[in-house]
């Protein structure tokens, strides 16, 4: 990042606290600034997004199985 002079982000699971956050890292003038935000509530809905996802594939493939059976 330094060398580029780019923005860095990053998300990590904090385990004293219970929650996953967001570490956004940026290059100012005034030198390195860093922000951190509590994503654990999207990354709740994005875990249950893709359970909801892998369910429907799963009973398509059953349904696809069974009526070849049939």
């Amino acid at each position: 990042m330094r060398r580029s002079g780019g923005t860095g982000a990053r998300e990590a699971w904090f385990g004293p606290l219970q929650k996953w956050f967001r570490a956004d890292a940026f290059l100012t003038a005034a030198g390195l600034v860093v922000t951190y935000d509590d994503v654990t509530e999207q990354r709740r809905i994005l875990d249950e997004r893709a359970a909801a996802v892998d369910a429907r594939e799963q009973a398509a493939a059953a349904a696809a199985s069974a009526g070849h059976e049939a």
